[in-house]
């Protein structure tokens, strides 16, 4: 493998630390939506916004779980299966989660009170 590609494991933790990072400032900003948000308003939100705090916090998880299982493997060769993928899978699913309960909550901004 020459000097200018990328391992594709290197790629997954590349992938990994960028849904942290989307995954924690959208768990962040539902938190700061609760906190400003009226009384009625939280009431009606709150287990919406609850479940997509959570799977965002799973996600950053799994992520965070993923790199550390990586990163502390011994030797990780090309020909080698990418250990632990089922974790990347994983914390695609909770983020795909968090934001599909953030599109409810969109969605419920158009409905009657």
């Amino acid at each position: 493998m020459s000097e200018n590609q990328e391992h594709p494991i290197d790629r997954l933790i590349s992938w990994s630390k960028w849904m942290i990072t989307l995954s924690f400032a959208s768990g962040v900003g539902c938190v700061v939506i609760m906190k400003t948000a009226e009384e009625t308003a939280r009431q009606r939100i709150g287990a919406i916004f609850f479940l997509a705090i959570l799977f965002f916090c799973l996600a950053v998880m799994c992520s965070a779980l993923f790199i550390f299982r990586v990163s502390a493997s011994k030797t990780i060769t090309a020909e080698m299966p990418v250990p632990h993928l089922w974790l990347t899978k994983l914390q695609l699913a909770f983020f795909a989660a968090g934001l599909l309960f953030v599109l409810v909550w969109v969605a419920m901004l158009s409905w009657p009170a």
